[in-house]
């Protein structure tokens, strides 16, 4: 069993970061049925709505991290906390990068 006071390894959580990240390939001249999904999205009304939720919400992982450290948690707990709170925000702007960027496609594709 794994000592519970080790050190967590910088690369321990890598493969929940590369979770969205698309192969870098040649980039296609048509959009795939998703990208023309995402790129449709990002011009309603619902993508700014949603888009400024995804923003509440990692406003809001920030304040339950100062939260606790203000509550007076230690050391460890604080940093496995903001080691989760920094992957969940990641997650969360890769959502949006995904739209915007299919959107940028889109856009390109048009001229």
């Amino acid at each position: 069993m794994a000592d519970s006071k080790a050190a967590v390894k910088p690369d321990v959580f890598q493969e929940f970061r590369n979770l969205d990240r698309k192969r870098q390939t040649e980039k296609p001249k048509e959009l795939s049925p998703d990208d023309r999904a995402l790129a449709s999205l990002a011009v309603h009304d619902g993508w700014v709505v949603l888009n400024r939720e995804i923003e509440t919400l990692k406003r809001q992982i920030d304040e339950l991290v100062n939260v606790k450290v203000s509550e007076g948690i230690n050391f460890e707990d604080i940093g496995r906390l903001t080691v989760a709170a920094n992957l969940a925000k990641e997650k969360l702007y890769a959502v949006q990068k995904r739209v915007e960027d299919a959107r940028e496609q889109a856009e390109g594709t048009e001229r």
